[in-house]
């Protein structure tokens, strides 16, 4: 079978079954390292004060999102674990998402 009538009959419901199979198995967790890589990342936000988009603020709530990202990304690489990348994906989005918007304003 060709790629387009592959992804036209299956992706959507391949993509519903790997959510739902993620969702029930995987439950990832943080390791000592990677809470203090967090820890020491939100903190560098908060008080970098070298830049103008250090201006906004960045709450206790904006940590939590980040760790539901690193989580959300682990999920998706289907590891119980979150490691370092997961992390620095968790930030990026959140900067590219968070501090690039009000840039654009």
């Amino acid at each position: 079978p060709n790629k387009k009538s592959f992804y036209k009959n299956y992706s959507f419901d391949l993509l519903k079954f790997f959510i739902s199979y993620v969702s029930e198995t995987i439950t990832p967790y943080l390791t000592e390292f990677c809470s203090e890589y967090l820890y020491n990342s939100y903190v560098f936000l908060k008080y970098n004060k070298t830049s103008k988009k250090n201006l906004l603020k960045v709450g206790i709530f904006h940590l939590e999102t980040i760790i539901k990202l690193s989580l959300s990304n682990a999920k998706s690489r289907l590891s119980m674990i979150v490691n370092k990348n997961d992390i620095l994906n968790a930030l990026k989005i959140f900067k590219e998402g968070y501090m690039n918007f009000f840039d654009k304003v």
